[in-house]
Parts: structure tokens; C-alpha cells; sequence
């Protein structure tokens, strides 16, 4: 039986997220390989998720901790961005580095959003 991972990475591949037409400048599928492969290297575990309602910030990512809130973080469109989040994910995700503080997408809205998507989901004839 394999351990538990120590996180968990929800990489949005959604609307607008990963799509070539809202970025046409980011190689999606690589971004999403790294992302995966850091997190492993760390501990954790990626696994590519449909929208998760943040738009605004694509492309998105959200990493789940064991014991602490989830870390919301966006506006991942160029290398460098990237790489201070892999850095972070194979490193164990663990305290947020400096780097990425402007990455993070402000979880009440965000919160917010997923759980009425996932109501919607769950229940499609409520209305919004």
C-alpha cells in the first residue's frame, strides 16, 4: 500500500485555464508535466481538475495540505511563476515563499465560488 500523499495539487484545466486560446503563449502541457513532477518530487500528488470558477486569475492552481487550508494560486502565464511554484510543490509545499505571495488568489471569493459551482453540480436544478 503506498503512503499517503503530503499534499495534494488540483492543476484547473478548465474555461480558460490550459486553454490555448485565452493564452496562446503558455505551453499548457508542459506546465501541467512540471507541476505534476514537482509535486511528486515533494511528497504530493496532481491530478488535473475541470474549472474551478477563478477565471480571472487562470491559469489556477489549488494545493490541499493535510491540517491547513487550502492555498489558492494563480496567474501562473510565464516560466518564472512556474518554476517558484515547483520549486515550492518540490520542496513540500510547506511555508508559502515570498515569491508566490502574489499568486494567491483571495480564498473567501474563491471558497465561495467552488462551493456554489459545487452545489450547482450536485444539484443542477438549483438556480444560482
Amino acid at each position: 500500500m503506498s503512503a499517503r500523499p503530503r499534499f495534494r495539487v488540483h492543476i484547473c484545466d478548465g474555461c480558460c485555464c490550459g486553454t490555448i486560446r485565452k493564452h496562446p503563449d503558455v505551453d499548457h502541457a508542459e506546465q501541467r508535466r512540471s507541476i505534476a513532477a514537482a509535486a511528486e518530487r515533494g511528497g504530493g500528488q496532481a491530478r488535473v481538475v475541470g474549472c474551478l470558477g477563478e477565471c480571472h486569475a487562470s491559469n489556477l492552481v489549488v494545493v490541499r495540505r493535510r491540517g491547513r487550508r487550502a492555498t489558492w494560486i494563480g496567474s501562473l502565464l510565464d516560466d518564472t511563476s512556474t518554476e517558484h511554484l515547483c520549486e515550492w510543490l518540490a520542496d513540500g509545499a510547506d511555508e508559502l515563499p515570498s515569491a508566490l505571495r502574489s499568486n494567491v488568489v483571495e480564498r473567501a471569493v474563491a471558497d465561495e465560488r467552488a462551493r456554489r459551482t459545487a452545489v450547482l453540480i450536485s444539484n443542477p436544478s438549483r438556480s444560482r
